[in-house]
């Protein structure tokens, strides 16, 4: 009983660590700068993706203020607000700001963020902070995993790299990228090889993970699905027995099929959306 009471103090401690440094930074360099692969400009952990997270803000700008209907999660203000976090604070508002929807993905995180802001009254900081509990909750759960699946050494070097990794650190407190999302799937593949008795469960839980993934952006998901499915994988390669083998190959299939279609039926969803969002946002476009 006491050695389960340390082992669950040493998990908190090892989650309170990460969500530390995912919000602030304060194992890493403030002035990193991380190179926009896309030409915008370079950014700092202060500003990153800043660009991306407006989207989501924007969105909620819009709810708050009633300025246009949409179903889509995401939008973009035409006259950037450079301080629209600020103004999301303020009860004064600007309905002749020219807002359009941002269609290249479905945007459930606008919609959530909208809700959790709008209507429950969570500040931005506070669902920064829930983001980052999340993401370090599952990270840690994956690194107790693989200590217990494969060895301590490589537990521990999973854990130092999420902590001192500047990319999972910039990302991780972003509302457009939630990149616990990322890592969700992947978390229910190691699962899966773990227990692979649970199939009825993990099967559908990691085709709506993958589905939900991509209704918040399909960025990565290719990554996400081979990470997945990498566990299972690896066990049906060093397996010797044959009758185990054929049963972890077909677990692999289907476990890699189930995230395929839930990439699909996310794509028909967001289908759908298009198909018929000119009977709801007549004079919008894509960005």
């Amino acid at each position: 009983m006491k050695n389960k009471i340390l082992k669950y103090i040493f998990m908190l401690t090892l989650v309170i660590l990460l969500i530390i440094n995912f919000n602030t930074n304060i194992l890493g360099n403030k002035n990193t700068v991380f190179k926009d692969v896309v030409g915008i400009g370079d950014k700092t952990f202060e500003n990153f993706q800043l660009d991306s997270e407006y989207l989501v803000l924007s969105k909620i700008y819009n709810d708050k203020n009633q300025i246009k209907k949409t179903k889509y999660g995401l939008m973009s203000i035409i006259k950037r607000i450079d301080n629209l976090e600020e103004q999301l604070k303020s009860e004064k508002s600007n309905k002749e700001l020219g807002i359009i929807e941002y269609t290249s993905q479905v945007g459930l995180q606008g919609h959530i963020f909208s809700i959790l802001f709008n209507i429950i009254h969570i500040p931005l900081w506070a669902l920064r902070i829930l983001c980052t509990t999340i993401l370090a909750i599952i990270l840690v759960i994956i690194c107790c995993l693989l200590a217990k699946k494969y060895n301590k050494t490589l537990g521990a070097v999973f854990y130092f790299t999420f902590l001192l990794s500047p990319w999972v650190v910039a990302f991780a407190r972003n509302l457009y990228w939630l990149e616990f999302l990322w890592f969700l799937p992947i978390l229910l593949g190691l699962i899966l090889s773990i227990k692979q008795d649970k199939k009825d469960i993990l099967f559908p839980s990691m085709f709506a993970a993958v589905y939900i993934k991509c209704l918040c952006g399909y960025e990565y998901v290719t990554t996400i699905i081979i990470a997945a499915i990498s566990f299972i994988f690896i066990d049906f390669i060093l397996e010797k027995d044959s009758q185990k083998k054929k049963q972890l190959l077909k677990t692999t299939i289907k476990a890699a099929t189930l995230c395929i279609l839930a990439v699909i039926t996310a794509i028909i969803t967001h289908a759908v959306l298009k198909g018929n969002r000119k009977y709801f946002c007549r004079g919008t476009r894509d960005l």
